[in-house]
């Protein structure tokens, strides 16, 4: 699990927005429409285990699938899985659901895209 999560928007060539997620130990590009992003506010409902997973932006030409982990502990984390779909994925992230939400957060106040 990653709290230390700093996060960045900007503007892609083709209009989109990219988001820059970055931890001590990594950096994580993603573009996706504002649209898309904006749908990330409802995280908590996108249960992986339900087949819930939401399917919002590209990283490196692949797609980019975002779930919630509920703890039990109430320490509400958020898994991006990137890859070919949510079950075969070749990268998995944890990241606090309060980041994600911040990420829709942003994307509406986005100007520009």
């Amino acid at each position: 699990m990653v709290d230390d999560v700093r996060l960045e928007l900007d503007t892609t060539a083709h209009g989109e927005i990219r988001v820059t997620l970055m931890s001590p130990s990594w950096v994580l590009h993603v573009e996706a429409p504002r649209a898309d992003l904006e749908r990330l506010a409802g995280i908590a409902d996108a249960d992986w285990n339900a087949r819930r997973s939401l399917a919002l932006g590209t990283c490196t030409n692949a797609r980019v699938y975002w779930s919630a982990d509920p703890d039990p502990n109430g320490a509400d984390q958020a898994t991006i899985l990137i890859g070919h779909d949510d079950e075969t994925w070749d990268i998995w992230i944890r990241v606090p659901q309060a980041t994600v939400r911040k990420i829709a957060e942003l994307a509406a106040q986005f100007p520009g895209a």
